[in-house]
């Protein structure tokens, strides 16, 4: 026979139901203390998320040998606006690379298109900007600036 309780007045209920329903009882109790703990961090968390965007495809930003970049070469302000006339002048339209380095003979010497074209090569050229992209990717986390 199973051992009697008394849980209040009158009433008498297996021992074994009794601690049931107190462990019952304590995990409704956590169970509410750990729903509104989510419910106060959903309610602070930012509800935000980051994109990284590059595009790979940008012909453009694929070369250093245009007159908005040629890094390496110190291109002074009145250089560039000379460079940029050169480059849209209508003839190299048509050209490969536009013409290069022939809309930069003049303007820069021979040493410092070389260093354009250098700067190209360690910076600009696929292989080195994907290994720059993979790292930032792998080594990205979101909300943290």
């Amino acid at each position: 026979s199973t051992p009697l309780r008394s849980s209040a007045p009158g009433s008498e209920q297996p021992a074994s139901l009794t601690t049931s329903s107190l462990r019952l009882a304590a995990l409704e109790a956590a169970l509410d203390l750990q729903s509104q703990r989510i419910a106060d961090l959903e309610r602070v968390a930012p509800k935000e998320f980051e994109l990284l965007h590059y595009n790979v495809l940008a012909d453009q930003a694929g070369t250093n040998m245009q007159p908005w970049f040629c890094y390496g070469a110190g291109v002074t302000v009145e250089e560039r606006k000379e460079l940029h006339r050169r480059f849209y002048a209508t003839d190299n339209k048509r050209k490969k690379d536009k013409g290069w380095p022939s809309w930069a003979l003049g303007v820069l010497s021979p040493e410092r298109i070389a260093a354009v074209e250098e700067y190209d090569q360690r910076i600009f050229k696929w292989d080195q900007r994907r290994k720059r992209l993979w790292a930032a990717v792998r080594t990205h986390r979101v909300g943290c600036r």
